[in-house]
């Protein structure tokens, strides 16, 4: 395109001439830059009149195009180029900058110059600084540490009035004791968002609304706390530490000092995640009063997160629960809660349940839903779903109605499953909905197969047979079995490593397969046989047919299946009312046909 290469050589001519030899002299070594980086609460996004980076670009090691036209700062590719980044500064005049500092190993001395970085963070108002190399490992402490103490230098070299955003990722001052002193902290008294990982930096940030603190080395709950009351104004906080520990001025010969309140007038959500003696610490010493919902009618913004590093029993996780769920669950006036079992990726070894208000599933999605979220999660060594379950249900069983069963149920004893052998106490499924005597819905996914099992009565066993376990949710009013992931989106406020979805074979074609359905029916039965006759079936999304997979052929894609239609006059056998709310694949017409896969699909 003339025009486009016209308009590009132009922009090049108008340079100065040092910056031209800058650039071809550094071209190899200069990468194109990622227009904006992601974190887990925000994003750095272009603001109104500030002042771009050098944008380059190269193809067969010749200059297309040089200019301003990104909304940010790049520090790697402008301290290639001293000549561009000395111009760029003063064109930028007095300008705000957002700055990313990334690949501290390759930052020229320029930047780190002590008449550049002070000045240069005067007019930032967001910083990222990751001290990782390229692989995102940390750099040795011996080949990074003089950057960071020159950076640390300057942050501290004077107030900080534009910055509002900081974000620090294994920045460590060896120099200094981390935490004394007011002339070792960082002073930003517009900050509104602050992250560390790794290594914590004291500041004051009297107007710090979101603390984001992961895997902060020798930082305890007791520091924590005296860090909190330094932030009257945080509505968000984030703790996540992957070991416990004690501060040594916190332990004594009577053992562990307890905390002192900590007052946090404005909080209104949190994500902890540490050991449960520490969250029953930090339970027993925060004093937030708008967590409680009795002074809101809204759910918060983002949901509460409670998660259990390390191995406990149920009572422990149901004594950490109690201390929280009093501040941030809705008044259970209605006598209505829902407890929410997610799909989770499975390889990642982690359990989740979802606590809080119900929901209705046909009109509302589970992410979109106003939900008092209650979440806990562990990974091994950890209680598995089962101890989970009977700790954050145990003081509140008797309130909840709905179950919603979207993720993986595993088998009623861990120890029939090697994921869950030795992960702890052998608290069974039976165990952990027993005493969930007043659910009256359950809404069972795709997934969720395990819970048919468990709802299933056998022939030896009455209400307490011979094989010792009761009937499950003897009040159950309702079924809902839906295809079509209501509970996706649970994971967006976490991470979505997390969330799994629902994995259908190409042979299904969306719908359920007949081992699946025909346990299904086998439990109705079974329980209407024993006098648990079901009154109503609600059956959402593709719950048309059931597949049948036959037999593969030689070939990978070639197999014969037979879809069945499923009859609803046949379910009434074992259910009173059965509401049709299906979506008709639109596939086949007749009962049972024959297809193959390019068919099904």
């Amino acid at each position: 395109m003339p025009s486009t290469e016209t308009m590009q050589y132009s922009g090049l001519a108008t340079l100065p001439a040092d910056i031209i030899i800058d650039v071809y002299q550094s071209l190899a070594e200069v990468y194109k830059p990622k227009p904006r980086f992601g974190g887990l609460l925000y994003e750095l996004h272009p603001q109104d009149g500030t002042l771009g980076w050098v944008y380059l670009t190269h193809v067969s090691r010749r200059l297309r195009d040089i200019g301003i036209g990104m909304p940010f700062l790049w520090a790697n590719d402008l301290c290639a180029l001293p000549s561009a980044f000395d111009t760029f500064l003063t064109r930028a005049r007095n300008m705000r900058l957002q700055l990313i500092m990334q690949d501290v190993l390759d930052f020229d001395a320029h930047l780190l110059n002590d008449d550049i970085l002070p000045p240069l963070l005067h007019r930032t108002d967001s910083l990222r600084v990751n001290y990782n190399n390229r692989n995102d490992t940390p750099w040795g402490l011996y080949e990074f540490q003089p950057a960071a103490d020159k950076l640390l230098g300057a942050l501290r070299s004077g107030p900080l009035p534009l910055m509002e955003n900081l974000v620090m990722s294994q920045v460590q001052d060896k120099s200094l004791p981390p935490f004394t002193g007011t002339q070792y902290r960082i002073r930003v008294p517009n900050l509104h968002h602050a992250t560390f990982r790794g290594f914590f930096a004291p500041l004051d940030a009297p107007s710090l609304r979101t603390l984001e603190l992961r895997s902060c080395v020798e930082f305890f709950v007791s520091d924590l706390c005296d860090l909190l009351r330094t932030l009257p104004c945080l509505e968000r906080l984030i703790w996540d530490v992957w070991w416990s520990g004690y501060s040594p001025a916190d332990e004594t010969s009577n053992g562990v000092v307890p905390l002192k309140p900590v007052h946090l007038p404005c909080l209104q959500s949190f994500h902890m995640i540490d050991d449960y003696t520490d969250l029953s610490r930090l339970a027993d010493a925060l004093e937030c009063p708008k967590l409680s919902p009795a002074n809101s009618s809204a759910s918060p913004a983002k949901p509460n997160y409670l998660g259990f590093r390390s191995l406990a029993t149920w009572e422990e996780i149901r004594d950490t629960c109690t201390i929280f769920r009093s501040r941030i669950m809705h008044p259970h006036n209605s006598n209505s809660l829902s407890l929410t079992i997610p799909l989770t990726v499975r390889f990642l070894q982690r359990y989740h349940v979802l606590l809080g208000d119900s929901w209705e599933s046909s009109t509302q999605s589970l992410s979109d839903t106003h939900y008092t979220n209650f979440a806990l999660y562990q990974e091994r060594p950890a209680p598995p779903l089962a101890t989970l379950i009977r700790g954050v249900t145990a003081s509140v069983a008797s309130e909840i109605r709905t179950l919603c069963a979207f993720g993986r149920i595993p088998p009623n004893r861990p120890d029939q499953d090697d994921f869950f052998r030795g992960a702890g106490p052998s608290d069974t499924m039976h165990d952990a909905f027993a005493a969930l005597t007043s659910v009256t819905e359950l809404q069972l996914a795709y997934s969720a197969d395990g819970m048919l099992d468990l709802l299933r009565c056998s022939d030896e066993s009455a209400e307490s047979g011979s094989d010792g376990r009761s009937v499950l949710f003897p009040h159950l009013e309702t079924i809902i079995v839906d295809t079509r992931n209501q509970g996706a989106g649970w994971a967006d406020d976490i991470s979505h490593h997390y969330e799994g979805g629902e994995h259908y074979e190409e042979w299904q074609a969306g719908h359920l397969p007949v081992h699946w359905w025909r346990s299904f029916c086998e439990m109705l039965a079974s329980r209407a046989a024993r006098g648990y006759t079901l009154p109503r079936l609600v059956l959402r999304g593709r719950t048309c047919h059931f597949a049948d997979l036959l037999s593969e052929n030689d070939f990978p894609s070639m197999y014969e299946v037979i879809l069945h239609a499923i009859d609803v006059q046949v379910l009434k056998e074992w259910v009173d009312e059965v509401i049709d709310e299906r979506v008709a694949c639109g596939i086949f017409g007749d009962d049972e046909i024959e297809c193959s896969s390019d068919e099904a699909e």
